[in-house]
C-alpha cells in the first residue's frame, strides 16, 4: 500500500519511493511556454515549495540527465509532447534552499549562509582543476569554498559560480538561461 510522502521534499526520493503524489509536472510546460524570467512561488511554510522546485531541478539539470529522465517516465510532462521532453537535462541548474537558515541574529544567519555557499561550491570543486580560469577567479572560488568569503563576496557568489560553469561547459545558453532555484 502506498503511503503519503510526509516530510519528503526531494522529487527523486518521492518518485523512487512508493508514495502517493499529485503529478504537477505540467507546471514545467507552463514555465517553458511563458518564457518568464522569474518564477515566484508564494506559499505558506510546509506547502511543498522545496519538493516542487526539486522537480524543476531534476527536469532541467544537465547533471545525471539520463538518470533523471526516468523520473518523468509516464508523468504528465512526458505526455505533453516531445518538444517539452527535449528540454529535459539541457540546462545548468543551481538549487539552493535557505529553509534551514533559522538563526536569531544577523551574525549567525550570515555564518550559516557562508556554510551553505561553501557546500554549494564544494559540489563544483572540479572547476578549480580546469584550465582557463584566472588566478583571481580561482582565489575567489577558493575563498567561498573555504567559507572565508566576505559579505560582499558572498553577494556575488551565485552569479560568479554560474559564470564559471557556463565557461567550463562552453554552454550555448547565455547566463539568463541558467536556472537557479532558491527556496526560502
Amino acid at each position: 500500500m502506498q503511503s503519503l510522502p510526509i516530510g519528503i521534499d526531494d522529487f527523486a526520493k518521492l518518485c523512487r519511493g512508493d508514495y502517493y503524489f499529485v503529478d504537477k509536472t505540467l507546471a514545467i510546460r507552463d514555465f517553458l511556454d511563458t518564457h518568464g524570467e522569474v518564477l515566484l512561488l508564494t506559499r505558506p511554510r510546509r506547502f511543498g515549495k522545496t519538493l516542487f522546485l526539486s522537480m524543476f531541478y531534476y527536469f532541467f539539470s544537465a547533471v545525471q540527465a539520463e538518470e533523471n529522465w526516468k523520473l518523468f517516465r509516464g508523468l504528465a510532462i512526458e505526455r505533453a509532447g516531445a518538444s517539452y521532453m527535449a528540454e529535459q537535462g539541457k540546462r545548468p541548474v543551481l538549487f539552493v534552499t535557505l529553509k534551514d537558515l533559522k538563526h536569531r541574529t544577523w551574525v549567525a544567519m550570515l555564518d550559516k549562509f557562508r556554510f551553505l555557499l561553501s557546500d554549494l561550491y564544494d559540489r563544483y570543486a572540479y572547476l578549480l582543476e580546469v584550465p582557463g580560469f584566472s588566478r583571481a577567479e580561482r582565489k575567489y572560488f577558493q575563498r567561498i569554498h573555504d567559507g572565508q568569503g566576505t559579505p560582499v563576496e558572498m553577494e556575488e557568489a551565485l552569479r560568479r559560480l554560474m559564470d564559471m560553469m557556463q565557461r567550463y561547459m562552453s554552454w550555448p545558453y547565455p547566463i539568463r538561461k541558467f536556472l537557479v532555484f532558491i527556496v526560502v
